[in-house]
């Protein structure tokens, strides 16, 4: 059984949910003591409740996917052997001008595609980092954690921005080890160089050795096209 847990997030980055750290703690100890971690971050234009809506049709979707690769996995496969504890984090952004459907302001939401790629950064840079940064030490001398990151547009920019600020602490650094970071990046919203040396998320394939990356686009996209 996976856990799940949704966390919100202001525009500045700053969790709203005081009690996470004890959250993640108690996540991380018998009897639910997790091998794996999920993190969602969905992208621009989505209010709570659209976002709510949209984690829920992908948990169970991913979870559907997940119950049928385990039962045609090897039985030798960690990933589905007994020893597979998944805890999933649905992160909320204010990825809009009004968390008010309703509200006069939205209608210039298309106008807000500078501010909504900065803010995405932020997000990712503070409280991104921040829970990275709680499971991380939850585990400590425990086995390694297997971390699965999973960004859709502007989340692409919060999962990227969270891994290049963990990347810049050297104090986090040294207590990654063998920590496994799978990432998916689907119709990720940034320059097609930001993981490139010297660039904005230059660090992320350099300085985490257990890395592995799924990048993807679509022709259909027109926000990112044109």
């Amino acid at each position: 059984m996976s856990h799940f847990l949704t966390v919100p997030i202001n525009e500045n980055g700053i969790i709203f949910d005081q009690n996470i750290a004890q959250e993640l703690s108690n996540a991380a100890a018998a009897p639910f003591a997790f091998t794996d971690v999920y993190v969602y971050s969905h992208g621009w234009w989505n209010t709570a409740s659209s976002a709510s809506a949209e984690y829920n049709i992908f948990s169970l979707g991913f979870a559907r996917v997940l119950y049928t690769l385990a039962a045609n996995a090897p039985t030798e496969c960690p990933k589905f052997s007994g020893n597979y504890s998944p805890l999933a984090l649905a992160v909320h952004w204010p990825s809009m001008l009004s968390e008010d459907q309703n509200s006069v302001a939205n209608f210039l939401e298309a106008t807000s595609f500078f501010t909504m790629q900065q803010r995405a950064d932020s997000v990712g840079r503070h409280a991104g980092y921040s829970l990275l940064r709680l499971l991380i030490e939850s585990r400590k001398g425990a086995k390694a954690l297997r971390f699965n990151l999973i960004g859709h547009s502007f989340g692409c920019r919060v999962v990227c921005s969270a891994l290049q600020a963990l990347t810049d602490d050297p104090a986090m650094l040294a207590d990654i080890g063998d920590t496994q970071f799978n990432v998916v990046l689907l119709q990720a919203a940034t320059d097609s160089d930001s993981l490139g040396h010297g660039q904005l998320y230059g660090d992320i394939q350099s300085k985490l050795p257990a890395l592995r990356m799924l990048v993807t686009t679509s022709a259909k996209d027109k926000v990112l096209g044109t």
